[in-house]
């Protein structure tokens, strides 16, 4: 059953979403890319714009600044989520290895943390260099990868079922299991 949503607030989110995908766009762009009329498009733009949630450098519309306070609120409102913070940093120290505090959200996983020893053999995602980016905030379909099949094993069969009804087994990589039976048996 589909729940009621508000779809002038799906538009929005449709072209926030559209923005950050394309690292930014134009409002011809954005027509071109969704199926959402000029005159709407603009409207949604004009208001996340007013609100601070989106920028414009020239004709291109851009994630505002807006959202990094949102998003820190919801990775610290909960004590948890800034213990795991330092316990993924002292982990990774320790181990020498990527360490990882995945949070199952919307039936997916979300990065909240994430640390990377200086010798990680992670060369692509060397995190301790501070002007990389951060991938909080990244989803992650909980059967591709290992830190979302340990929170998969760790659910009951039925909520199990329900994620894989949400999101089906997409490939990721070419190791990704996409036969249900295969990842059931992997998991329990």
């Amino acid at each position: 059953m589909t729940k009621q949503t508000a779809k002038t607030t799906e538009r929005s989110l449709v072209v926030i979403d559209t923005i950050q995908k394309l690292g930014g766009a134009t409002l011809e762009e954005l027509t071109g890319e969704l199926e959402i009329s000029r005159s709407t498009i603009h409207l949604h733009l004009q208001t996340l714009l007013e609100k601070g949630y989106l920028t414009k450098e020239g004709a291109v519309y851009h994630i505002g600044l807006r959202f990094l306070n949102h998003g820190e609120y919801a990775r610290s409102r909960k004590n948890a989520y800034t213990l795991a913070k330092q316990t993924v940093t002292e982990l990774s120290d320790r181990i020498d290895e990527e360490v990882e505090f995945v949070v199952k959200n919307d039936n997916r996983g979300i990065l909240v943390h994430e640390s990377f020893h200086p010798d990680s053999h992670f060369p692509s995602k060397e995190r301790h260099i501070s002007t990389a980016p951060s991938s909080a905030g990244i989803y992650y379909y909980l059967h591709s990868v290992a830190t979302g099949k340990a929170i998969l094993a760790e659910l009951p069969d039925e909520r199990v079922e329900a994620v894989l009804d949400d999101w089906g087994l997409p490939r990721q990589t070419a190791q990704t299991i996409t036969d249900r039976d295969n990842l059931l048996q992997h998991l329990f």
